[in-house]
């Protein structure tokens, strides 16, 4: 009887904690660097801010700092993490951002367009599911080669440079670029939309779908196992 009592509170205890936000002024910074297990959402704004959602017990270990202009979000969740029915949430509001670097798995989205001269994304992570909208000169992705990932790109930019790696699928049929080049790695297809000039080079069993015909494509490379598909529009 004790023992069943016990579990009784020990389960009430784990999933009634409150749920509480915390906003944090943040000093200015050029990159983004995602260290734990978080929700993300982007808003670029005039000020740089972070509003922290989440169960009262956890919010107080996130950390959010700037170091070398780089933003670090990360936590100090140890034990207590495993009682939190779901992850912290992240609402930063900033003026631009250079690179949003994914080393701890996440999901991340942008709510509004994203502007900068040049924004990159890098993915050290395991798994990451991402969705940004873009207005820029320049617009890069890179993966490592043991990681899975879903990313959702829309919006403009003048080009766009894609290294895909393992399991990591690309959606970009909704970013309007000019130029684009791709090396293709992963064994997922990568869906794009390019205007004027399409590079383009094929290692693995993914292919590349063109939701669009270039006036200029080079092909460097391709193996004979993925494929350059063109859908006209």
């Amino acid at each position: 009887m004790k023992k069943i009592f016990f579990c009784v509170l020990f389960f009430i205890s784990c999933f009634s904690s409150k749920k509480e936000i915390r906003k944090i002024e943040i000093a200015n910074f050029s990159e983004i660097s995602v260290e734990k297990l978080f929700n993300v959402e982007l808003i670029q704004d005039s000020v740089n801010y972070l509003i922290i959602k989440g169960e009262e017990n956890l919010i107080s270990d996130v950390i959010a700092k700037v170091e070398d202009s780089i933003l670090i979000l990360s936590h100090q969740i140890s034990a207590k993490w495993l009682q939190s029915t779901e992850r912290i949430e992240l609402e930063l509001h900033l003026k631009s951002v250079s690179r949003i670097s994914l080393k701890a798995d996440c999901k991340i989205f942008s709510s509004n367009v994203l502007k900068n001269k040049e924004i990159g994304i890098l993915q050290a992570a395991k798994l990451v599911e991402a969705n940004f909208i873009f207005d820029c000169e320049n617009v890069y992705f890179w993966n490592n080669g043991n990681t899975i990932g879903k990313y959702v790109f829309s919006g403009k930019t003048q080009k766009l440079h894609l290294w895909m790696y393992a399991l990591s699928y690309v959606f970009a049929e909704n970013l309007i670029c000019e130029n684009a080049f791709i090396s293709q790695h992963s064994q997922e297809n990568c869906n794009i939309f390019v205007r004027n000039s399409l590079e383009y080079e094929i290692f693995e069993v993914g292919n590349i779908v063109c939701y669009s015909e270039p006036q200029h494509v080079l092909e460097k490379t391709l193996s004979k196992k993925g494929k350059i598909i063109f859908i006209k529009p």
